[in-house]
């Protein structure tokens, strides 16, 4: 799918540049659902997804739609402060009228480090570690690039988790669920529009409940361009990236993107880096604390 993509608009740094935002931009994304306002959004666009699942493939058990009141936790105050914390996803959302728990991650690219498979594989653990054995978790991917090793060609695929040991599967409502948001941008109903307006491209005509959506996000990045501790963040993410994409290219070129990654972590190690630091610097350049702690042994 080629079609020509248009931000929301561009926020101006503080080092004079001008950057495009869309609504999948991670920082944006939970910028936006931090606030309780947007929650109930929230909960209707990822409803939305679980309804083209349930129609397409016929189907009503291995998930469970978001049902009520939610309450939801993003991860705005860490891209804020800086701060680190324990690998997790973009958003958490809890019903509170009903045991039901959805973790929903916004992935803008198809390879990442660790590749997705191992990171849903690692978020459904820290799940079940943390609620109680008979509450619903849902576990959703809205992918802006495909993955047939995980949506095995298809614009939707469900996974049921097994018990590592055993082989047991967890409860039907224990689940992954993989998105396609380009294929379903294919199509010409809720859920084709859906999908074109959180990768930035232009919609003919949006029903009233999209239409609802699409104000929230113009709203949210008037705001946010706006946002005095949103712009100097931003800043410094992105300098952080170029400077990331600067040191890494040429040796990412002749020996790979992994090992280019592992190597700029090596370098500050070497000039002494916090642990404080070298976390930080992992996260944003997408090397897992896993790996560091590697790289930390063998320095």
């Amino acid at each position: 799918m080629n079609e020509t993509k248009k931000p929301l608009g561009y926020m101006t740094l503080i080092n004079n540049t001008r950057k495009a935002i869309y609504p999948l931009n991670d920082f944006f994304i939970n910028y936006t659902f931090y606030k309780k306002e947007n929650w109930g959004h929230l909960r209707n666009l990822i409803n939305i997804f679980l309804d083209a699942y349930a129609e397409k493939y016929n189907r009503q058990d291995g998930f469970h739609f978001i049902n009520g009141d939610v309450v939801v936790e993003t991860q705005y105050e860490y891209y804020i402060t800086g701060e680190t914390k324990q690998p997790t996803q973009d958003i958490k959302i809890d019903e509170t009228e009903n045991k039901g728990r959805t973790f929903v991650e916004f992935q803008n690219k198809s390879r990442t480090n660790p590749p997705i498979a191992i990171r849903a594989s690692n978020y459904s653990g820290l799940a079940i570690n943390e609620v109680q054995d008979d509450t619903k978790v849902s576990q959703i991917w809205l992918l802006a690039e495909n993955d047939d090793d995980l949506l095995l060609r298809q614009a939707i695929s469900n996974y049921r988790t097994r018990e590592e040991n055993t082989g047991a599967y967890y409860p039907r409502d224990l689940n992954i669920m993989f998105i396609s948001l380009p294929r379903l941008a294919e199509e010409n109903n809720i859920y084709g529009e859906l999908s074109k307006l959180l990768m930035g491209m232009e919609v003919e005509e949006l029903s009233i409940e999209l239409k609802q959506i699409a104000e929230m996000f113009q709203r949210e990045f008037e705001n946010f361009k706006e946002d005095k501790e949103a712009v100097k963040r931003m800043t410094v993410l992105e300098e952080k990236m170029e400077e990331a994409k600067l040191e890494g290219r040429a040796e990412g070129i002749a020996i790979g993107e992994s090992r280019a990654l592992d190597n700029l972590i090596r370098n500050r190690i070497a000039r002494g880096d916090s642990i404080e630091q070298l976390q930080m610097f992992a996260a944003e350049i997408g090397v897992s604390f896993e790996r560091l702690d590697e790289l930390l042994k063998e320095s």
